[in-house]
Formats: structure tokens, sequence, C-alpha cells
């Protein structure tokens, strides 16, 4: 995972399944992968229905490109499958504050980060 040095490295996009808004790292792992959608098998359901619009938009590639060894989805990203696996986070707006650490620091700890850290500090790992 790489976390960038300045606050070009981070950008606005709508690749939600729900279409919202969310700040993520340019070069997220999770943008444009094709990852077969876990969401049933996770438990998460976005919609009253149980649709997803991952799962919609991963379905259209694999219609599209029925003997592709390797898909990419553009449009939508699976947050369930990237966040359990700690492959991808959202971003705050100060996740440019990142680059002041000397280590590169798993996906995992940074979750554990933004979960316990005080005063603004980064919790380096010992």
């Amino acid at each position: 995972m790489h976390l960038g040095g300045s606050k070009n490295n981070n950008e606005v996009n709508t690749i939600s399944p729900t279409g919202d808004p969310m700040r993520m790292l340019k070069d997220s792992p999770g943008i444009g992968a094709g990852i077969h959608p876990n969401c049933e098998a996770y438990g998460y359901l976005l919609d009253a229905k149980g649709n997803c619009a991952y799962i919609d938009a991963y379905n259209r590639e694999v219609a599209l490109h029925p003997t592709a060894k390797k898909l990419s989805v553009q449009d939508k990203t699976c947050l369930c499958t990237h966040m359990r696996n700690f492959d991808i986070w959202t971003c705050g707006q100060t996740t440019y504050r990142l680059k002041d650490t000397t280590q590169m620091l798993s996906a995992e700890h940074i979750f554990h980060d933004y979960q316990f850290s005080t005063d603004q500090k980064i919790a380096l790992p010992a």
C-alpha cells in the first residue's frame, strides 16, 4: 500500500457501491479491481432488496468479457471485500499526514491507528 507524500495523492470519487462520494488514495488497489463480489458471503447487503451496485457492475463486466481471466470494474469497487481484507480504506481529509511516518505501514495498522490514536498523532508500530 502506497501512502503517498502529498494531499494530491487523495481523491474524492463515487465508486462506492452506494455512489456516495468518498476520499481514497488515487493508487488504491480497489480502484479498477475486478474481484469477485463476496457481499452475500460476508452478510453485507446494501439495500432492502439485497442488491449491490458493485455486483451489478461486476456481472456487467463478466457479460461483456466472458473469457477474460482478470476483470476490471472501473465505476464501482467492492468495499465489503477490500475493507474486510484490509486492502483498502476510505480516507479522512488529513490522510496526507501519513507521509510523516518513516515506515511502510499495513492497512490493518492504519485502521487501528485511526481507531485508537489520540491528539492527532500517528501511533507507529513498536
